[in-house]
């Protein structure tokens, strides 16, 4: 087996698990499937969680998921992902189809922050004084959100280095080290198109600064 042929075969199982999606859940009759969860705070019986619900917004339970309410004061409906900061387990962001969204006081209330749907988002956990966030924006990529618990959030675009604009998740592993996962194609590889082969997962060690890496090869991988 060629190479190529190997490493197409590795981009598209990888591409198939970062792409599958379990059955949908609800969490009420009226929430819709269930996006995203977020667990904030508390423990045993009392843990604080929030989901991210595809046609009823998000819903928040203090019962570690035991019983759920709806949190009114969202007006989206569709919801991709939530984020927390680290600097206040009360301050929330959730990705909606409305733009991106912030709560101050665990979700009684919220303010938009921009207008442009919105299918990712996660918290830089080093955040100092002021989040960093990033953002995934169908169409443009990743964003950049330098002091987004202000009144005035200033956005850089920082998708240097990924093929494709279709963000499906963003997650930290620690300050400015993020992963994002980009919406998979890798049926088209073959003529005669050969528009495929794009997405998969990508790495930044700076918040996009210097761009992305494709790390969805798994070079060191092999197969007996």
């Amino acid at each position: 087996m060629s190479p190529r042929i190997l490493h197409t075969g590795l981009a598209a199982a990888l591409c198939f698990a970062l792409g599958a999606q379990a059955a949908p859940t609800r969490v009420s009759a009226n929430a819709g499937e269930v996006r995203d969860i977020l667990y904030t705070t508390g423990s045993g019986a009392a843990g604080t969680v929030y989901a991210a619900t595809f046609g009823g917004g998000v819903f928040k339970s203090t019962t570690s998921g035991s019983t759920w309410a709806h949190l009114p004061g969202l007006t989206a409906r569709y919801v991709h992902r939530l984020a927390v900061s680290p600097l206040s387990v009360a301050r929330i962001y959730a990705a909606t189809e409305n733009g991106l969204f912030r709560s101050a006081d665990s979700g009684t209330t919220w303010t938009q922050l921009t207008f442009d749907p919105a299918t990712a988002v996660a918290v830089d956990p080093g955040s100092v004084t002021n989040d960093t966030l990033l953002l995934g924006v169908p169409g443009v990529g990743i964003v950049r959100a330098a002091s987004a618990n202000l009144a005035a959030p200033t956005y850089t675009r920082v998708s240097s280095g990924l093929d494709s604009s279709d963000v499906t998740k963003i997650e930290y592993q620690s300050s400015a080290v993020a992963y994002a996962v980009l919406a998979c194609n890798y049926q088209d590889v073959s003529p005669p198109f050969k528009e495929g082969n794009y997405g998969g997962l990508f790495r930044t060690i700076d918040n996009g600064s210097s761009g992305w890496s494709n790390v969805t090869t798994l070079a060191a991988l092999v197969l007996p």
